[in-house]
């Protein structure tokens, strides 16, 4: 039998407990070890309810565990790329969530440091193992939709006060912005994912509906290197929950709604005349898009090899484009882009 990928997870909260985790329990790949949160009463409870040997007070200690072979960044955005950095360089692989750092400077020292220890870095993204995203890439790269020249990108709800008692959000300098790198960087990355590299960028950012100092709207245009033209838009004031994603092509167009799907409406021209409703039950279980990230994961460090969806560059080009935005709103309006 090949040996247990043994992981520790640092940060012991909602993203942990909903996701992570679930991901590493019911792989027969995988073992958690170990657990570690800037609240230790999380990190015991934690380890209570999944039968965890080993909590810690401080991620630096996990990190000095040499039985450890991985680990999940289930933390605060400042902290992706600190941690990430101290982990590849205690030859550990990693498994952080998005956005991978606050800036560029942050993702490239990431990118170096995995290259340097020769580590696997991946990032959570879950839309990219969502059963519905998978048939839509297969029917786009199998031509059924023509040339794609037009997608679109949503994801709109009432804030992270309605999940999180988290404040952190709606700082600059603890999350690197607003609802943009909050959840525009799930749209980008699908659409990248789906269409190809994007070549040019813009957007506008404004705070609208919350006394903070980061945008809780931004909407963004692109186009990708192959012409394709696409927009991304993001709320965090609208109090009903909308995740949506338009790929409109020359043969036929398809919509995916709700989070990340519910449902796919998809027309088609030529020999497909009509419309076609697939109706589909959003992934549960060992289908949930989030286990089977976190899966894959495993599955890369166990069998040697190379991630080949949601890497860390993946996450950088993600980030860039977004970076981009925040130059041309951040940098002129002193911090607030308003």
């Amino acid at each position: 039998m090949t040996k247990k990928v043994r992981v520790g997870i640092v940060g012991a909260g909602n993203i942990a407990r909903r996701y992570h985790i679930k991901g590493y329990v019911t792989s027969s790949e995988a073992d958690i070890v170990a657990v570690t949160d800037i609240v230790k009463d999380v990190a015991e409870q934690a380890a209570s309810e999944y039968g965890i040997t080993k909590v810690y007070d401080d991620f630096q200690e996990l990190l000095q565990d040499d039985t450890i072979d991985a680990i999940s960044i289930c933390v605060p955005n400042q902290f992706h790329a600190p941690i990430t950095i101290a982990a590849l360089e205690a030859g550990k692989h990693v498994l952080v969530e998005k956005p991978v750092a606050l800036n560029l400077g942050e993702a490239y020292a990431m990118r170096e440091a995995a290259q340097k220890n020769n580590a696997i870095v991946m990032v959570e993204y879950p839309m990219r193992f969502d059963s519905g995203y998978l048939k839509a890439k297969r029917l786009i790269d199998e031509g059924y939709l023509g040339d794609i020249v037009l997608v679109k990108g949503t994801w709109c709800h009432g804030g992270p006060e309605m999940y999180t008692k988290g404040k952190w959000f709606f700082s600059k300098e603890l999350a690197g912005g607003g609802s943009l790198i909050d959840l525009g960087v799930h749209s980008i990355d699908i659409l990248r994912w789906l269409i190809g590299d994007i070549k040019d960028v813009t957007g506008f950012c404004s705070t609208l509906t919350k006394s903070i100092k980061v945008e809780d709207n931004a909407i963004i245009s692109l186009q990708f290197k192959n012409g394709t033209l696409g927009l991304v838009d993001t709320s965090w004031s609208v109090r009903s929950v909308q995740v949506r994603t338009e790929i409109y092509g020359t043969k036929g167009r398809l919509l995916l709604q709700d989070s990340p799907v519910t449902s796919i409406e998809a027309d088609f021209a030529d020999d497909l005349h009509g419309k076609l409703i697939i109706a589909h039950t959003k992934d549960t279980g060992d289908n949930d898009p989030h286990v089977k990230c976190v899966r894959h994961f495993v599955r890369c460090i166990a069998e040697g090899m190379k991630p080949d969806t949601a890497t860390l560059d993946d996450g950088i080009a993600a980030l860039e484009v977004i970076m981009n935005v925040y130059e041309n709103n951040y940098a002129t309006k002193k911090g607030n882009p308003v």
